[in-house]
């Protein structure tokens, strides 16, 4: 399949043959018979469609990869890179800033304020070039980057990792003690999660990985995938906190970049002697008082099921 064009592009070989689906995992070969790629999906924005292969070299590592230690181990700088917001304050016109470093990319060399000017002697001014190069290389090898710092230029012998797995996952279904997240299957992100649902590395929080069908949740409109970030007006830092936060009137999520709100089906009132009109037994009137009130709870339900509300268009922090 295909995902953002941010996640898969920087990895794909892009072309113009006709691929369907139902093709994925096939070979693309050249007009010799070698080995280009393995296809992989379809982007339909384009006007004829353009075809995504992973690039038979980075198959062929990932399979040995997965052979070895059952997945495969995507590198990582572990750094957040963004573009340079002052560039005549920095002697090269290129190159990304470093925004965020973990412990082990300190201790490789790298600063929070860094300008990672190249990498292996390519000029890094997006941040789909550190993606390339970097996911061309295994755990372990080795990356020549070219950075500066307070005026100066260095030239870093960089380790190449693999992002950290913790916190721990902490995965776990939810039930009707909570509320309306019932029936989610939640887990914390770490950064190797996050890489493996198709998310920044640097997203923290709670992932719905599924969703129970008939449950409350699946009613509410809550999809696998989506980001949990508040229940009842409070932030949910982590899979175990919504056990002291049971969700009673309304969840914030994050989809697709978007702040939404889900919020409880309004309770459906008990119809007053007034509003229904008083029946003669054993006539055909009989029946109005039931069918107005099912008429009042079908509209009721309608209109609170399944409603996304967008509040703003602020989200947190990826």
């Amino acid at each position: 399949g295909v995902g953002t064009e941010a996640h898969v592009f920087p990895w794909m070989i892009k072309t113009d043959a006709q691929i369907f689906p139902g093709n994925s995992g096939g070979a693309l070969i050249d007009v010799e018979g070698r080995l280009v790629g393995i296809n992989s999906g379809v982007r339909y924005s384009t006007p004829r469609g353009l075809a995504l292969a992973v690039p038979g070299e980075l198959a062929t590592r990932m399979a040995s990869e997965i052979q070895r230690y059952g997945r495969w181990r995507r590198p990582w700088l572990g750094v957040h890179l963004v573009d340079k917001p002052e560039r005549n304050a920095y002697p090269s016109s290129r190159g990304l800033a470093v925004r965020r470093a973990t412990a082990r990319a300190v201790d490789a060399g790298l600063r929070v304020g860094d300008v990672i000017v190249s990498a292996d002697g390519q000029v890094t001014d997006s941040a789909r070039v550190i993606d390339y190069l970097v996911g061309r290389r295994a755990v372990g090898e080795r990356v020549q980057l070219v950075i500066e710092r307070g005026g100066n230029t260095i030239d870093l012998d960089y380790e190449l990792v693999e992002p950290p797995d913790s916190p721990p996952g902490d995965r776990r279904m939810l039930g009707a003690e909570n509320g309306l997240l019932d029936g989610v299957d939640i887990i914390n992100f770490s950064p190797r999660r996050a890489r493996r649902y198709g998310f920044s590395p640097w997203t923290s929080g709670v992932l719905v990985v599924a969703v129970r069908a008939g449950s409350v949740a699946e009613s509410l409109g809550v999809r696998a995938l989506d980001r949990l970030w508040r229940v009842d007006g409070r932030v949910l830092h982590n899979a175990s906190a919504t056990a002291a936060i049971p969700a009673r009137v309304e969840i914030d999520i994050i989809r697709g970049g978007e702040r939404l709100t889900l919020g409880a089906p309004e309770p459906v009132s008990a119809p007053t002697s007034e509003a229904i009109p008083r029946a003669i037994p054993g006539t055909i009137s009989d029946s109005i008082p039931s069918a107005t009130h099912e008429r009042r709870a079908q509209d009721s339900a309608e209109r609170n099921v399944n409603a996304l509300k967008v509040r703003d268009n602020s989200t947190p922090e990826q």
